[in-house]
This record gives structure tokens, sequence and C-alpha cells, in this order.
């Protein structure tokens, strides 16, 4: 707790002195499928970054260095707009490191024969690829993503890992900035960055089952574009096109506050993780159905309707 407390401090004065600095280099200004009306300054997700980092090299803990690239180059993307190309390449290769040092890979590598373990390897390259990009368009609403990643991080981890227990109150300290109204965001630098967290979260696991009871921890983060992507593929829209057809984004048109919207899917990413705690496997797919079935009610009910005119 004392670390903790400590990690926090630091990370929200941090923040609180770099805020002025990201107002006059890195600010995010409104488009037509922005959720915010002002220009906001962008890139605090540097601050959990460079903290997880420090504490990983002190710690020994040096596989998170892995992922790093994906921070450069999204904050450089914050910054200059990249060519998606440049991006997609980066997660890809990221991806790539991400599982042939897995402990998930390793495990299941020498059981299986040569062509079983290629297609095993590219499934994996692409579930973790499309886990960071689904992070990535989450991040849309103030303290959504962030506040989602504190929740699931902090269940995974339970205080046995002192490099997550760093990341979730460097986390603590961005929300405070990011909470709505936001005075930061925390850009694609941050967002791809715990996308990768979370892809070597799941394949930290040794077995099938302990790899999926994280996939199901997450599922108002990844069902949410999943089904979004899906839907759209349906309509025949083009799923690359920018949009504001997930359900957060719908919610929040139809009249729900940053708050409102955000406060929903923490509740979820909590239930979901009291039930991964103390019940396991079994009753987390409970919760996770429990969870879907309410999303289709708010879908029905509360969400304005799927739409392409809400394509750009």
């Amino acid at each position: 707790m004392i670390i903790f407390f400590i990690t926090f401090i630091i990370s929200y004065f941090l923040l609180k002195l770099i805020i002025p600095y990201l107002e006059a280099f890195l600010v995010d200004l409104p488009n037509k499928r922005s959720s915010h009306k002002k220009a906001t300054p962008t890139g605090g997700g540097i601050i959990f970054v460079l903290m997880t980092l420090i504490a990983s090299i002190s710690l020994g803990y040096y596989q998170t260095i892995i992922i790093i690239p994906l921070s450069i180059v999204g904050f450089f993307d914050d910054k200059y707009r990249l060519n998606a190309s440049v991006r997609a390449l980066v997660q890809v290769i990221s991806s790539i490191f991400i599982v042939f040092f897995s402990k998930f890979y390793n495990n299941i590598s020498p059981e299986i024969n040569l062509f079983s373990d290629i297609l095993l390897f590219v499934f994996l390259v692409g579930f973790c690829t499309a886990i960071i990009n689904m992070i990535n368009f989450m991040d849309g609403l103030d303290g959504l993503l962030g506040g989602c990643m504190l929740v699931t991080i902090m269940a995974i981890s339970m205080g046995s890992n002192n490099v997550l227990l760093i990341l979730c109150a460097s986390l603590l300290g961005f929300l405070v900035f990011n909470w709505a109204p936001a005075r930061v965001f925390m850009g694609d630098g941050g967002s791809t960055f715990l996308g990768g967290i979370l892809c070597m979260l799941v394949l930290d696991k040794s077995n099938i089952s302990e790899a999926l009871s994280i996939c199901f921890l997450i599922t108002p983060l990844i069902a949410d574009p999943a089904i979004c992507i899906i839907r759209r593929f349906l309509a025949n829209q083009d799923i690359f096109k920018a949009h504001q057809l997930h359900l957060f984004q719908r919610l929040h048109l139809a009249g729900w506050s940053h708050r409102k919207v955000s406060t929903l899917y923490i509740s979820g990413s909590l239930l979901l993780s009291i039930s991964y705690i103390f019940e396991g496997l079994k009753f987390t797919i409970l919760t996770t159905i429990f969870i879907i079935l309410v999303s289709f009610w708010l879908e029905k009910n509360k969400a304005i309707p799927f739409d392409k005119k809400y394509t750009n």
C-alpha cells in the first residue's frame, strides 16, 4: 500500500506539472466524431507508461520493454497523424514479440506439430493485434478506458506483481485528471500501451482455461468493438472507416453523460473482477453472459440506432 500511495502521488504531481506543456504542444482538436466540444491536451498516458517502464527495469521485469514501441508510435501519431500502415506494422511486430516470449505459447508449442505451431503463432499474433486496436477504440469517453483498466488489472494482479501495482497507482493518478470533464486524454501512446499490457496478461497464463478467464474479464472492453466490427461487416460498411457506432458512443449520442457511460462500463468490469477473484472461470462466464444481455437491452432501449449516418 505504501508503494501504491507513493506512486499515485508522484504520478499525480508529474502529470499536473506537464499538462501545461501538453496544452502547448499536443492538443486533441474536436472533429465530427469527437465526444468533446473543446480542444483538450492529449498524451497524458506518458505518465503511466514511464512509471511502469521504470518499475519494470528496477524490478527486473524486462518483458514490458517489448510494448514500448507501441507507445512511441502512438505518441508520434497523436502529434503527426502517422500513416495507418506504419501503426499496423508496429502493432504486428510488437504482437510477434509478445507471443514469442509468452508463457502460454511456449508451454503449448513443444506439445504440437510444426503446422499446428505455425497456425497457433499466427492466430495469437492476430489476436494480440486485434486486442491492441480494440483497446485503442475504447478510449473515447472521459475515464472509460482508464477506469476499466484500473479495475481489471487490480483484479488480475491482486498485489502479487509490483509492476502491475505501480501501473494501477499511476493509472489512478491519471484518472484524477481524465475523469469528466477531462483535463487531459491518454492519447494513442497510452491506449495502445494498455492494449499491449492486456495481451501480455492474457498470454502470461500457462493454459487455455486461465487465459480464457482473462479474456472474459475484459468483456466490457472487447465485446463492444468486436460486435461493432461484425455488425458493420454484415451491413456491408467499410470497417476501416471512422465512425460513432460503438455502443458507448451511441449511448453518449442518446444523451448519456461521459460519467454515466463510463460508470456503466467500469461497473461491468468491477462485477466481472469480483466473479473472477471469488468464483473462478465458470461464474465469470455467467457474469459475461449477463453483461452481454444487458448490453443488448441497452442497445434496444437506450442507445441511438446502429445507423450508417454515424460514419464519416
